[in-house]
């Protein structure tokens, strides 16, 4: 939550610092400044997770890497490379290692 907040006052921040330049006549700076605060923004807003679907045979090869993985002791590791795999989140992640450890 901090994080989101933090982005969102960096925006505004360069967003003021922007039209404060346009005011003084720093053309250059002010544009600049308001092109940061929108990429800020667009960056912020697209900062969602996507999400991969794995075929059959892919989800089949990845279970047998984590199970290895799993009975390595390394469950931590199978976690992060079913998160990269998939783009699901850490607890949708930990559920399903979870449920191959069984």
């Amino acid at each position: 939550m901090k994080s989101k907040l933090l982005y969102f006052f960096v925006c505004i921040c360069f967003l003021v610092l922007g039209i404060l330049n346009l005011i003084d006549k720093k053309y250059v700076f002010g544009s600049l400044y308001i092109i940061f605060a929108s990429s800020y923004l667009f960056s912020y807003i697209a900062k969602k997770p996507i999400k991969i679907q794995l075929s059959e045979k892919e989800l089949n090869d990845l279970n047998v890497e984590l199970r290895e993985l799993i009975s390595k002791g390394n469950k931590i590791e199978a976690i992060k490379k079913y998160r990269i795999a998939t783009g699901n989140g850490l607890v949708e992640a930990k559920e399903y290692i979870d449920k191959l450890e069984e």
